[in-house]
C-alpha cells in the first residue's frame, strides 16, 4: 500500500513538473515576443523624431541617440504637439499611443526587472527580494493572454506612430485602419500591495 502511495505521489510530482516546464516555456516564448515588439516602438520613435525634426540625420542622432525612451517620448511629443503640417487626428492619436505604451511600459519594467514564475495556470511578478521596505513589496499576477495582448497593442502603436510621417488629412477609415485603430487589447494589470498590517496585527495578537 505504501509503495503504491509513494509510485502515486511520484507520478504526481512528475506530472507537475511537466506542467511547470510547459508553463515557463510559454511564458519565454511570449515575454521574449513582447520584448521585441515594444523595442519596435522605441525604433519608431527614433525614425518618427527623425523624419519630424527637420534636422539631418547628423543632428538629430546627436541630439536623441542614447536618449532613454521616456525622455525621447517627450521631446517627440513636443515635436508633434508644435508641428503646422499634421492633421489633428496624428497629433491626438500619438497622444492615445502615448497613453496606452505608458500602461505597457509598467508592465515590461516590472517583467524585465522582476523576471516572473509560473503558478497553477497564471504568473507571478514580485519584488520581495529586492524591496527595502516590507510596505514597498507588491505582487503582480498576470497571464499569458495579458502578454499576447500587450504585444498586439506594441504592434499597432509602432505602426501608427510610423504612420504620423505621412501627415494629411484623414479621411474615412478603411478596413485595415479600421482593425489598427481598434481598441486597445491590454488592460493595465495592477500589482497589489502584501498586506503588512493585517499581518503584523496578527502577529501582535498572537
Amino acid at each position: 500500500m505504501d509503495a503504491e502511495e509513494d509510485s502515486g505521489a511520484g507520478s504526481e510530482i512528475a506530472a507537475f513538473r511537466q506542467q511547470l516546464k510547459r508553463d515557463n516555456e510559454a511564458l519565454y516564448l511570449h515575454l521574449g515576443e513582447f520584448v521585441c515588439l515594444y523595442a519596435n516602438v522605441e525604433t519608431a520613435c527614433h525614425s518618427t523624431f527623425h523624419f519630424q525634426s527637420g534636422l539631418s540625420e547628423r543632428v538629430a542622432k546627436a541630439m536623441v541617440g542614447g536618449m532613454r525612451l521616456s525622455d525621447l517620448i517627450g521631446v517627440l511629443s513636443r515635436v508633434i504637439e508644435l508641428s503646422n503640417s499634421l492633421a489633428q487626428f496624428f497629433k491626438e492619436d500619438f497622444k492615445a499611443c502615448v497613453t496606452q505604451f505608458d500602461h505597457i511600459t509598467a508592465l515590461r519594467n516590472r517583467l524585465i526587472h522582476r523576471g516572473a514564475q509560473a503558478r497553477y495556470g497564471e504568473y507571478v511578478s514580485t519584488n520581495s527580494l529586492t524591496a527595502k521596505t516590507r510596505e514597498s513589496v507588491d505582487i503582480l499576477k498576470f497571464r499569458l493572454d495579458d502578454l499576447k495582448a500587450a504585444s498586439d497593442d506594441c504592434s499597432r502603436i509602432a505602426f501608427r506612430i510610423h504612420l504620423v510621417n505621412f501627415g494629411g488629412d484623414h479621411g474615412q477609415p478603411s478596413d485595415w485602419e479600421r482593425s489598427l485603430y481598434a481598441p486597445w487589447r491590454y488592460k493595465p494589470v495592477q500589482p497589489k500591495k502584501t498586506n503588512v498590517a493585517s499581518t503584523t496585527k496578527r502577529r501582535s495578537n498572537n
